[in-house]
């Protein structure tokens, strides 16, 4: 499972979370701090579970945007060149930003948390952990057939 972390700040709740992924088996826990960064990562490798604060910079280097973690949700939306994560998780401090953004995450099924505990996020993530999407095979059609010789070969002789 590869967890992407988008947080200008690596103290508190990330490296908190850095800390409980090191100890659970094939998780890899990466971190960035600007939506650009994070925009790299997902145009290159598939993520199964995004943890972002609201409150990100576009670039590193640059003055947080208050709403630069929905920006960024909406651009990954948008754009079908970047691999969508399997699962989101937006955290804030900030009262403002939740009550701006509740709506937005609800919508689309995804976990808005407003200063979390760290018992909270251990057992938040301990939960995406269990329920880790397994990679399956993508296909249009599938044909089941209950007897081998009149079913099946009826449907191997056709002619597609």
């Amino acid at each position: 499972m590869i967890i992407l972390m988008v947080d200008d700040q690596y103290e508190g709740k990330t490296k908190h979370l850095a800390k409980i992924a090191a100890t659970k088996k094939g998780v890899e826990f990466l971190h960035v701090a600007c939506a650009r960064d994070a925009l790299k990562i997902m145009k290159a490798q598939q993520i199964d579970l995004l943890i972002l604060d609201l409150q990100i910079p576009s670039e590193l280097g640059q003055d947080i945007d208050p709403k630069g973690g929905t920006q960024l949700l909406e651009f990954v939306e948008l754009h079908e060149d970047l691999m969508k994560p399997f699962k989101v998780l937006g955290l804030t401090a900030h009262a403002d930003s939740f009550s701006e953004s509740q709506g937005f995450f609800a919508s689309r099924g995804w976990v808005l948390l407003h200063e979390p505990s760290f018992e909270e996020l251990d057992a938040l993530l301990n939960a995406q952990l269990m329920s880790n999407p397994v990679p399956t095979l993508e296909f249009d059609v599938a044909i089941i057939t209950a007897l081998e010789h009149t079913e099946l070969e009826a449907v191997l002789a056709l002619p597609y």
